[in-house]
């Protein structure tokens, strides 16, 4: 079974007559694959802003790419595959991308989903996944200080068991 990549897409500045691009009806039409030939499935237009899609191992940022220069739209796609760590978001302004990647699960969920965070951090916890080590290294560089006196409390909670 392959891996899945959680896609968001938002449009910026979208014009009246550009937001009939961004519909259920018109990506069911839209032929989209990630950069190595995979499958996407669109899960949901919010018409006229925003589309979430699931697709195998990678994102689809050549698709994203074009269809913003074709169309004459700026965005932003957020992508996360935790299984390969393979996370980031890519920018496309005036028919240009621009990509971030992260190599850190934490870091990126923490500066892109806060929700997500937490819950892989309780996840990992729950699990005992992590050695204290690997959380200074992995976590606690990446967050606030108020972030890292609640994340060493619950630390500190799980070794008492």
């Amino acid at each position: 079974m392959a891996n899945l990549c959680d896609v968001y897409v938002e449009f910026y500045n979208v014009k009246e007559e550009q937001k009939h691009l961004i519909t259920e009806e018109n990506f069911k039409n839209e032929e989209i694959q990630t950069n190595t030939g995979r499958w996407v499935m669109v899960e949901h237009v919010n018409d006229g802003f925003s589309v979430s899609m699931t697709s195998a191992w990678t994102a689809p940022t050549s698709w994203f790419e074009g269809f913003c220069a074709e169309h004459g739209l700026d965005g932003r796609m957020y992508f996360y595959e935790p299984g390969c760590c393979y996370h980031g978001y890519a920018d496309v302004t005036d028919g240009h991308i621009q990509t971030t990647y992260y190599d850190n699960n934490f870091e990126y969920l923490y500066l892109h989903n806060n929700e997500g965070f937490w819950d892989e951090v309780n996840y990992f916890l729950e699990e005992d996944m992590l050695e204290e080590e690997e959380w200074n290294e992995r976590v606690l560089k990446y967050i606030s200080l108020e972030d890292k006196k609640t994340l060493i409390e619950m630390i500190e909670k799980q070794k008492k068991g």
